[in-house]
């Protein structure tokens, strides 16, 4: 039985990692492999692993290279190049939007973020309210610049999604 880019999907969503690149490697497929390989670092949290991977890969005009430097970027808190790589996605998901719009906000650019968060919310409205719930849970709730009042306001327009 041949394998396939689906069966590599299953392993990493199972969380097997080495067995998923060992099955992308017998595709023959550079670009799918390299794809692979930059995930699997991230999934363990390794952006620093992932930003190498792709950067000396020689195939890095897809968009899925370009949302997983993003990725990568934004865990190693390098805003300014997550954006440029979200900026560069050509067909965005609402996952894309969202983190532009959180990148946006991060440059008091409100007016781009209103816009990338109206975006994000066409595209894919429950899968955006879960990332709004799960970004207000790490960003805001712990953080001691904001109020009590300040983030008990967030928290009712993240529900009633006026954000």
């Amino acid at each position: 039985m041949m394998a396939s880019k689906e069966d590599v999907e299953l392993l990493i969503e199972k969380g097997k990692y080495k067995n998923a690149i060992f099955l992308a490697e017998e595709l023959n497929d550079k670009e799918f492999l390299t794809l692979t390989k930059a995930r699997v670092a991230l999934l363990k949290g390794n952006a620093v692993e992932t930003l190498k991977i792709i950067n000396s890969s020689p195939i890095r005009e897809s968009d899925e290279m370009k949302r997983l430097l993003g990725y990568a970027y934004f865990n190693e808190d390098s805003f300014d190049l997550a954006y440029r790589s979200f900026l560069a996605v050509k067909e965005k998901t609402a996952d894309d939007d969202f983190f532009l719009t959180l990148l946006a906000t991060m440059h008091n650019d409100v007016a781009t973020a209103k816009e990338y968060l109206r975006s994000a919310f066409a595209k894919d409205r429950e899968r955006v309210q879960k990332l709004m719930s799960y970004f207000y849970d790490i960003l805001i709730a712990p953080h001691p610049d904001f109020t009590a009042n300040e983030k008990m306001k967030l928290s009712r327009l993240l529900k009633e999604q006026k954000i």
